[in-house]
């Protein structure tokens, strides 16, 4: 179900949560980091898939070994999968407010066929591509699976998510 989310690069606009001095209370530097990282998931997400690079931060980097992480890519392949049969399954009666558009879905079939069997596999995968993956899944006001936009719009964002996942050569 889509969720209601911050414009994107609203992160830009976003004070950082400091402690005093610019470091955590001694000793609760992991604790502090993570409470951080919670309080700014949506933004760090965001500044992921735009490219942002996880070594910038440790909030960023923190966020790409979760996003990463094998437990978040089987939500994440879960939750694709779930978006499909829900689109090839309409319940009938019951009102479409709030949800996936089913045509954009079920025209990406293929496509998010591939990108969940690449979430899957134990081959590691970029933050980028991640990140790109869990907002085109949970911001309703941005990702083409929610909102209208254009024929083969959310296929090629799919495409694009697919390709990122890949560590490059260099």
């Amino acid at each position: 179900m889509p969720t209601i989310a911050v414009p994107p690069r609203a992160h830009a606009l976003e004070r950082e949560v400091v402690a005093p001095a610019g470091r955590a209370p001694r000793g609760l530097g992991t604790l502090w980091l993570q409470a951080r990282v919670a309080v700014r998931r949506r933004s760090l997400t965001c500044r992921l898939a735009e490219g942002a690079d996880p070594a910038a931060s440790p909030a960023l980097a923190l966020r790409a070994r979760q996003l990463t992480g094998e437990r978040s890519r089987r939500w994440l392949g879960r939750s694709l999968r779930r978006a499909v049969w829900v689109a090839s399954h309409p319940a009938p009666g019951r009102p479409a407010v709030g949800l996936i558009r089913r045509g954009a879905v079920l025209d990406a079939e293929r496509a998010i066929d591939l990108l969940v069997k690449r979430l899957r596999s134990p081959v590691p995968v970029t933050a980028e591509g991640v990140a790109m993956v869990e907002r085109m899944l949970s911001d309703g006001a941005w990702s083409p699976m929610y909102r209208a936009a254009g024929p083969g719009t959310l296929r090629w964002m799919v495409m694009v998510a697919t390709a990122a996942l890949e560590p490059s050569a260099v």
